[in-house]
């Protein structure tokens, strides 16, 4: 394997932290290609604090500080130009680091189990694709005017969220992840969430679903269960593209009638509503969707 140019440079900051560099090296998630330093994996090694002299390797593309502690970055990790995707999930952070937002080329950032509350005075972040903030102390959905515009995958589970204002500025969302919250309404425009194909709101708080929901058309996975829905608005049956569906145990009395024009459903699950009265012509489009081999589960 080709070693970077600066490789003592790289030993002796390896040293400074009491790490092997061989062992780096030999890691499969670190790459020296091309002479550069272009991978680097630094994740599980109880590290307290950011090693700042790794900002002087401008090469970096992808770089995993994962499962450490620190509650910090330092002001010179902006010098990582090039830095494409960063794994910061299971430190000690308390706060967004701004100096994140002023990387541009960032794709990706991993930054779960950490105890941020709120995102900040962030720069523009016009390439990100991948935001994930799970596990954390959010109360409120966070602004996505600075980083929303070519998102693809945002994941709060497992925050402290309650309500949500708007999900304007996510057009381009595919994945949304609001699981594990204590969110009580889902907001009328989320019908601007137009390109979501996966979207996730189980474990909350919810008690009632706005008929805009059912214009996201390109829906192949939603999941309301675990929370305490009484019934469903009509307009179900333009979720034509649905395949996975779970509604289990919520507080549903009734399915609504044009449920039966799903039939593409792969897996759809309805237990734990324990009062739920079927129609006869939805117990048929059941045993229906069973017979194609549909995974039903009442």
């Amino acid at each position: 394997m080709a070693k970077p140019d600066n490789y003592n440079q790289l030993r002796v900051i390896f040293e400074k932290y009491g790490l092997d560099i061989d062992s780096v090296v030999n890691n499969f998630d670190t790459d020296f290609s091309k002479g550069k330093l272009m991978k680097l994996n630094m994740g599980h090694f109880g590290l307290k604090e950011f090693p700042e002299d790794i900002c002087k390797f401008t090469s970096i593309l992808y770089l995993y500080l994962n499962h450490n502690k620190i509650d910090s970055l330092p002001k010179d990790l902006i010098k990582l130009r090039k830095l494409r995707k960063i794994f910061l999930n299971c430190n000690n952070l308390g706060e967004f680091p701004k100096q994140l937002s002023m990387i541009t080329n960032l794709r990706q950032i991993i930054i779960d189990d950490n105890n941020i509350s709120h995102l900040g005075d962030i720069e523009e972040m016009p390439f990100l694709q991948s935001f994930s903030l799970a596990k954390n102390q959010f109360k409120e959905f966070p602004e996505t005017t600075n980083y929303g515009r070519n998102l693809l995958n945002l994941d709060l589970s497992e925050n402290f969220i309650s309500q949500i204002t708007s999900f304007q500025g996510l057009e381009k969302l595919e994945h949304l992840n609001l699981s594990h919250n204590k969110i009580n309404r889902i907001p009328n425009d989320v019908m601007q969430l137009k390109s979501l194909t996966r979207l996730n709101l189980s474990n909350n708080e919810i008690k009632s679903i706005h008929g805009n929901l059912f214009t996201l058309k390109n829906l192949k996975f939603l999941d309301l269960s675990n929370n305490m829905i009484t019934s469903l608005p009509k307009g179900i049956f333009y979720l034509s593209n649905l395949k996975y569906l779970y509604l289990h145990n919520n507080k549903i009395e009734k399915l609504p009638k044009d449920i039966v024009e799903l039939k593409g459903l792969k897996r759809i699950i309805l237990s734990g509503n324990t009062d739920l009265s079927l129609t006869q012509k939805q117990e048929k489009w059941l045993d229906q969707l069973k017979a194609q081999n549909t995974e039903v589960i009442l």
